[in-house]
């Protein structure tokens, strides 16, 4: 297993993962919508591979002196591995070489574990979000 950034040569792979982590949205997934992800930030996707498969995945985008985690997954055959800390602990490294002072993301409010697991990481809950949008 390796990890890399993004390359668009993966986009296929990364759908399929997306999808098979139940957090692929056709929209904010889209080949147009990654292009542009990648095009303004090169390193704003990290993947997981396993051989050719992608088995994690983190996206996040940078807001001024913050980076919001947009997406961050691992496949249920390999989670409890290390896999999400390890991807989250790259981007954090990334975040703070560009000088960043926060990061931050939402967590389902129904994923209890994950609340006690990024909490064990220091991270803060502020408040209980619901996440809103309309489609055009």
């Amino acid at each position: 297993m390796h990890i890399n950034f993004y390359n668009c040569k993966d986009y296929k792979r990364l759908i399929v993962h997306l999808k098979k982590c139940n957090m692929y949205d056709k929209i904010r997934e889209s080949k147009k919508s990654i292009k542009n992800k990648i095009k303004n930030d090169s390193q704003s996707i990290i993947i997981i591979k396993n051989k050719k498969k992608i088995i994690g995945c983190i996206f996040f985008v940078e807001f001024g002196e913050t980076a919001m985690i947009w997406r961050l997954c691992v496949r249920k055959k390999y989670r409890n591995q290390g896999l999400g800390s390890e991807l989250l602990q790259k981007t954090e490294k990334l975040i703070r070489k560009r000088w960043l002072k926060q990061i931050s993301w939402f967590v389902d409010t129904e994923k209890h574990d994950l609340h006690k697991r990024y909490k064990k990481l220091w991270y803060k809950k502020e408040l209980s979000y619901y996440f809103i949008y309309k489609n055009f």
